[in-house]
């Protein structure tokens, strides 16, 4: 999170200082094409913790290169977002980022909510690639998250599940 926050704080210094023109969707789309070499630095090796593929973040950066590509129609750094779709979470597990795909198994320590932006981000990498395999992961994503849903309380889907944290977050 921390590596996001100080892309956007050097990203909006440069807007400042180079008086960009949030109107001007050539200038906006020029300032993106300038940012996505600089950013790749970032996603260094998918194993490294706050480089890879945990949590939800590393999820979003990818979309925001397969976004550039459905905006400006530059799909150069496709190839680089989709890699990293393989290598961060997928590789070998069918676009299961979750780690096991049965009902049958532990709910426990599932984070729907940061799975889910590695489905919306698999959603825009098959927007802008075609690639049938993103297209098999957002849909793999989106049913695992949808084995959370439950209609007690009006219905929904859970959060994350480890009742103790939540049971010991109510309480503190």
């Amino acid at each position: 999170m921390r590596s996001i926050l100080i892309i956007l704080a050097v990203l909006s210094c440069a807007v400042v200082n180079a008086q960009l023109d949030v109107t001007d969707k050539g200038a906006v789309l020029a300032a993106a094409k300038a940012a996505m070499g600089p950013l790749q630095q970032y996603f260094v090796d998918p194993n490294i913790e706050g480089k890879g593929s945990w949590k939800e973040n590393p999820g979003m950066y990818q979309d925001l290169f397969f976004q550039y590509s459905l905006a400006s129609g530059d799909g150069s750094n496709n190839g680089f977002a989709t890699n990293n779709m393989y290598a961060s979470a997928a590789s070998g597990n069918g676009g299961d980022f979750l780690g096991g795909f049965s009902p049958n198994e532990s709910q426990d320590g599932r984070w729907n909510d940061d799975i889910a932006w590695w489905a919306l981000s698999s959603i825009s990498g098959a927007e802008a690639t075609g690639n049938a395999d993103l297209r098999a992961f957002a849909s793999t994503t989106f049913d695992q998250v949808w084995m959370s849903w439950d209609d007690q309380c009006g219905g929904g889907i859970y959060w994350f599940v480890i009742w103790i944290i939540v049971v010991g977050m109510l309480t503190a």
